[in-house]
């Protein structure tokens, strides 16, 4: 069997896919409050590999939301 372009681009595009859908949900995760549509919108911006990148890039240079805390009953009082 030999490779041929066709192949080739087929190897890219699903190693983007598998790299960049995954990484968007993680980064997702502490970043927005919708992770899974993060995720899910990697994965099909995964399939042309500049925009996944981009994307993930975005993702990446946003900040981090900021966690909840609790407050103890005592603190209140």
């Amino acid at each position: 069997m030999g490779m041929n372009a066709v192949l080739i681009g087929q190897l890219i595009a699903f190693s983007t896919v598998i790299m960049v859908g995954p990484m968007c949900y993680y980064y997702g995760r502490r970043k927005t409050q919708h992770p899974i549509a993060v995720g899910i919108l990697g994965v099909i911006l995964g399939f042309l590999p500049p925009l996944g990148f981009i994307f993930l890039a975005f993702i990446l240079l946003k900040n981090d939301i900021p966690k909840h805390t609790t407050v103890n009953s005592e603190e209140v009082a």
